[in-house]
């Protein structure tokens, strides 16, 4: 398979279709004298969820690492609570609808508030709940009447171009959880450090939610990802088109003002994705210059394994479609997608006089 791009795609597909938790079969590979065996993920009901997240987890590091002062990692998710696991957005960069499956399963609302009583009375609890989340942070409760019968559907997104109406946002129940946990003796702030999908946040059914977040459970940056702002390059990666985002813009900063707080928005950008060329990240810079937006922190694609961008990556096309997708591999070219966007960078001014001592490319676009 690895020295057959044809042969990646097809067992990218195989392993795609293998996701359905309902009717799938199992996927098996062979490798040497072995095999690998993919089962189809399980969906477990509410009490099987609650249990799992009830375990008497110790939030500590192993006692390994006590003589090296411990994990300092750990601080930022130690005292954090997992509201539900599974994501119905499927961006093409991301592994977790691979990991946690498309399909959302949520805990408990008692379940959760039973945890926060308990983070409560721990000794080095100081107050501060760092965050109420899952692999996004709107989807708690997140519910669709084709899943328990059929899966997720074969030909259509949860919520691309737009949400299914199917899909199904319970923001009262999410939100009387918040409050409950609020009110808990001994909880000071209860913070939402897991992302948002904006796209669920520009209708007026999430006006009540946007609001009373804001006001309470953001602490100062609310993380969204429009990761880039060409539909070209945002079709490839499975995200809404950009007219959405500015939409959610918009939204947002007629709702900051009631949340009588400064709130800023941390915004995820990709450079150098599958599909996104010279002129497209010009795009973005021109985007990024115009509003006096520098941001201090840009990702480039790094292939992560089991995504759709990876595949589109090595093989250079659509596993579905056959379609010819361009890759921007080359050192050149992925640094230079970086400095685009990040100009005021001195590392950035640096690597631009090195890269122009290197011979012009042919994969520029």
């Amino acid at each position: 398979m690895k020295g057959s791009k044809v042969a990646f795609n097809e067992a990218f597909r195989k392993i795609y279709a293998g996701m359905n938790p309902v009717g799938s079969i199992p996927v098996v590979q062979r490798h040497d004298s072995r095999y690998v065996v993919q089962f189809p993920p399980i969906i477990l009901d509410v009490s099987e969820l609650d249990k799992i997240y009830e375990l008497p987890f110790t939030r500590k590091w192993h006692p390994v690492y006590d003589k090296l002062g411990g994990v300092k990692g750990l601080e930022t998710v130690r005292f954090s609570l997992i509201s539900h696991r599974g994501c119905a957005g499927e961006c093409s960069f991301c592994a977790l609808y691979f990991h946690q499956g498309r399909i959302v399963q949520s805990r408990s609302g008692q379940s959760i508030l039973a945890e926060a009583r308990e983070l409560a009375n721990d000794d080095n609890f100081r107050g501060t709940i760092t965050d109420i989340g899952g692999p996004t942070a709107n989807l708690y409760q997140a519910s669709c009447s084709l899943w328990e019968k059929r899966g997720f559907c074969e030909n259509r997104k949860c919520l691309v171009p737009d949400k299914c109406r199917n899909l199904k946002i319970d923001y009262k129940k999410c939100l009387s959880l918040y409050r409950k946990i609020r009110n808990v003796p001994g909880i000071k702030h209860v913070f939402i450090g897991s992302g948002f999908r904006f796209d669920l946040l520009v209708d007026d059914e999430s006006d009540k939610y946007l609001e009373e977040i804001c006001r309470h459970h953001i602490s100062g940056l609310m993380k969204v990802a429009p990761e880039h702002v060409s539909d070209k390059v945002l079709k490839i990666m499975n995200k809404a088109p950009h007219s959405v985002y500015e939409k959610f813009v918009a939204k947002f900063q007629k709702t900051n003002p009631k949340s009588r707080k400064k709130i800023f928005l941390v915004n995820y950008f990709i450079t150098a994705h599958p599909g996104c060329g010279r002129n497209e990240a010009r795009e973005l810079a021109n985007y990024l210059k115009a509003r006096r937006i520098r941001p201090e922190q840009i990702q480039d694609f790094t292939p992560p394994p089991m995504t759709l961008s990876t595949c589109l990556y090595y093989t250079e096309r659509d596993p579905f479609t056959g379609e010819k997708i361009y890759v921007p591999k080359t050192y050149r070219e992925r640094k230079e997608q970086r400095e685009l966007i990040q100009p005021q960078n001195t590392r950035n001014k640096r690597q631009n006089a090195k890269t122009r001592e290197l011979k012009p490319s042919r994969r520029h676009v």
